[in-house]
């Protein structure tokens, strides 16, 4: 089944490095130096994580906002 919910991912990397050794005598000294830039673009369905839809109850004496907004499960106390 495929999805109906559009998405997008893009990665950008740049990686720079750099190393030197130093010989002194009988001592070898190695250092360097990395920057990592990483640029990421994710874009997501509009419709990804669902919806709740509330629906009015006028026969049972109250409205879909007041029943979100109470928290009802069942008929609302007038």
């Amino acid at each position: 089944m495929a999805s109906q919910n559009t998405q997008f991912y893009s990665a950008n990397e740049f990686l720079f490095q750099e190393t030197q050794t130093k010989l002194t005598g009988r001592h070898a000294f190695r250092y360097g130096v990395e920057f990592l830039r990483q640029l990421i673009t994710q874009a997501r369905g509009t419709n990804d994580l669902g919806s709740i839809s509330f629906t009015n109850a006028t026969a049972a004496g109250y409205s879909a906002f007041a029943n979100f907004f109470q928290q009802m499960r069942g008929a609302a106390v007038a």
